[in-house]
């Protein structure tokens, strides 16, 4: 790049920021570490153009955090806290996972995590409940997809002749126990990575350095969701899926090559899961089965034109939706809950009401029934119907179908052509309104 073209892209990116600026709380700036605080969510630039080092960037972000949020650290160590159950014995093993699975991590990105836990003032002491964060809970924060589970979320995208102009439209509903003092919806996030062909845009919480709901540049996004099958869980030697498919999102141009990396035999995870994936074109949902009851593990890309197993039949054409489960032929069938299945014979054991074990059913069935009624030229406008879908006055119960459900924090709509972004954020006083109201988000390289 010429010194003049760089130069004009330095002033365009110095506008954006003042007009930012302008229109939000400007909660940090840094050299290379943004943050505004929008109302409903916190805006987090990072940039690695400058020429900093990831051990930099994090120590910069983890300085950020601490102006632009300073009650960070109390909010995560209470959920901490909340998701141990006040257990000592629970948190020394939620500690463990992680120490196990950090030693996998990647050097560029462990080393950006150790940099925002250097200014942080838990240090290396872990003490539940303190109101700080030490360095190892920083990384169970951005663990917290490997080493707890909530069987949630759900994913659409249409694309080719059932949108008005052949080009994929997106729909994701992220589903988590938020905290019985909303700490998550206090802490959303929308952070964009900004490192040349490598850039991507992440929609999570702040502090979270891997993917939950991601794009890259060239117009490739990924989302992760749960695929339980109840085997038993194991840490030693395996990776972290949600930083891995960071990696992967800034490494790749297409669908395959996101596929190929996260399905790759010599890649371990703790959990079983789907990755949900489009481009300008087309959407696709990896099926990541990596500790099945089957002899052979499947670890596949589900397209349209796939074999599905007999009861989970798909009709809408040139479309694919996934929830919580694995839909290949031959694959698992882990339509049913485990862990609702055990509660099942449990309660039949002791002679009470069983409780329901189908969460993925009434969802699936649920999100062709929305499809159908918002085409057959599905719009944006149709998608967030589709993710909106709930069957009282209020979300309520995943039993019941309902894809925007109690447990909602986010809902996002994406055009990879365009780069087109909304989002609906959970109130950050955790009550969730009757129909989520999207807000556009600027994507900015």
């Amino acid at each position: 790049m010429s010194m003049s073209a760089r130069f004009l892209n330095f002033i365009l990116a110095l506008s954006l920021f003042l007009l930012i600026g302008g229109m939000f709380d400007v909660a940090w700036a840094g050299n290379n570490v943004r943050i505004y605080d929008t109302g409903t969510h916190y805006d987090v630039w990072i940039d690695y153009e400058h020429g900093a080092t990831p051990r930099q960037i994090g120590e910069e972000y983890g300085e950020a955090l601490r102006a632009a949020c300073p009650q960070f650290e109390s909010i995560f160590d209470s959920y901490i806290a909340e998701s141990t159950q006040g257990s000592w014995l629970i948190y020394k093993i939620m500690l463990s996972r992680v120490k196990k699975i950090r030693k996998q991590l990647e050097p560029q990105y462990r080393e950006e995590i150790e940099g925002i836990a250097s200014k942080l003032s838990g240090g290396d002491d872990n003490k539940q409940g303190d109101g700080k964060l030490s360095a190892d809970e920083l990384f169970t924060l951005n663990f917290m997809a490997d080493i707890a589970r909530m069987n949630q979320c759900s994913a659409a995208a249409a694309f080719g002749n059932s949108t008005p102009f052949g080009k994929t439209i997106c729909g994701r509903n992220l589903d988590w126990p938020d905290g019985k003092g909303n700490q998550l919806t206090q802490i959303q996030s929308v952070t964009t990575i900004r490192k040349g062909r490598q850039s991507i845009v992440n929609i999570a919480c702040l502090g979270f350095m891997g993917a939950v709901t991601a794009f890259n540049a060239s117009g490739v996004y990924g989302a992760i969701l749960d695929s339980p099958t109840g085997r038993k869980y194991s840490a030693g030697k395996k990776r972290s899926y949600a930083m891995d498919l960071r990696q992967a999102l800034e490494q790749a141009t297409t669908i395959e090559e996101v596929a190929d990396f996260m399905s790759d035999e010599k890649k371990e995870y703790p959990f079983n899961h789907v990755i949900f994936l489009a481009d300008p074109v087309r959407a696709a949902v990896l099926e990541n089965n990596i500790s099945g009851y089957k002899e052979t593990r499947r670890r596949e890309l589900r397209t349209p034109s796939s074999v599905m197993r007999a009861n989970a039949v798909w009709q809408i054409p040139d479309a694919i939706g996934t929830v919580n489960c694995f839909c290949l032929a031959d694959n698992d069938d882990n339509h049913l809950d485990p862990s609702d299945w055990d509660r099942v014979r449990t309660a039949q054991k002791q002679g009470k009401q069983p409780v329901r074990c189908d969460i993925n059913t009434p969802r699936w069935l649920a999100m062709q029934q929305q499809l159908k009624m918002v085409g057959p030229a599905i719009t944006s406008t149709g998608m967030k119907q589709v993710m909106s879908e709930h069957h009282g006055n209020y979300p309520g119960s995943l039993y019941d179908g309902d894809l925007y459900n109690s447990y909602t924090i986010q809902s996002v709509i994406f055009e990879p052509q365009s780069f087109s972004l909304e989002v609906f954020f959970r109130p950050r006083n955790g009550k969730l309104p009757q129909w989520p109201s999207y807000e556009p988000i600027p994507v900015r390289w």
